[in-house]
């Protein structure tokens, strides 16, 4: 099964991070227009991690993947994003897929 990769808009970055770190292909735009996302979406074929309601509807109309984020806690959320996509196991930190937490390249143990 190929892992979900995510873009999360600029309201998700410390939830971008926890993603990266964990190993998932996490794409985080800060200060990125709507029609920005949806464009990288239609073209990398990623989910959309948002907490912007109207970014989370204009998605579904256009038959995009995308996650409504409507929890505060990032506990909550990571386990939330978990199960939406049927993540059942996550492997120990560092792990061979562990990426940057700011350029998303491969992680390095110094």
């Amino acid at each position: 099964m190929i892992p979900p990769s995510f873009i999360a808009d600029g309201m998700l970055g410390k939830i971008a991070k926890k993603l990266r770190i964990f190993g998932f292909d996490t794409e985080y735009l800060a200060n990125t227009d709507d029609e920005t996302i949806i464009k990288m979406c239609l073209y990398t074929k990623k989910t959309i991690l948002t907490k912007d309601r109207e970014l989370y509807k204009r998605a579904l109309k256009e038959n995009l993947p995308c996650l409504l984020i409507t929890l505060e806690n990032e506990l909550d959320t990571l386990i939330t994003i978990l199960k939406e996509y049927n993540i059942s196991h996550i492997f120990p930190i560092p792990n061979k897929n562990t990426r940057c937490t700011l350029c998303m390249g491969d992680w390095k143990q110094l």
